[in-house]
């Protein structure tokens, strides 16, 4: 069963354009069937920006792991992959009792795709992209992690 979170992150968009959820860009990827497979947004209104610098480092550095190798996110619930001063990327399993099992290369790719659609040129920026798979529900995010 898919989370109320998993539920409202795919109508991103459109909860975004009533002001449910406050972002400066959302919008989604369908499949050949039109069922959404990635929804993104940008610029997540109560999210701190993460470095951009830092995000690049957190790539390089999930590049410098197996990327055959499946991730394991065992429960829902959020597991920071990559912090470094004040910036994170943020795995979210969204089904309880289900694990998310992306691979390393994987998130890469989508923390890359996140970049591309949300950096904008701007030193500091933040946004999610959510993703459903054959037996997952997931989130990659990046934003700013005082705790870093």
């Amino acid at each position: 069963m898919i989370s109320l979170r998993a539920l409202l992150c795919h109508f991103g968009a459109a909860l975004s354009l009533i002001g449910i959820i406050r972002a400066d860009l959302c919008d989604q990827d369908v499949n050949e069937n039109g069922d959404p497979e990635m929804v993104w947004c940008c610029g997540i209104s109560n999210w701190g920006g993460a470095h951009d610098k830092r995000i690049l480092q957190g790539i390089e550095y999930l590049t410098n792991k197996p990327q055959d190798v499946e991730a394991n996110f065992p429960d829902e619930g959020c597991y920071r992959i990559s912090c470094s001063w004040d910036s994170a990327i943020v795995v979210c399993n969204d089904l309880k009792g289900f694990p998310a099992t992306p691979t390393y290369s994987r998130i890469v790719e989508e923390v890359i795709t996140l970049r591309e659609k949300c950096h904008r040129d701007q030193d500091y920026w933040n946004g999610y992209l959510w993703r459903q798979g054959e037996n997952e529900v997931y989130e990659v995010r990046v934003l700013e992690d005082k705790s870093c």
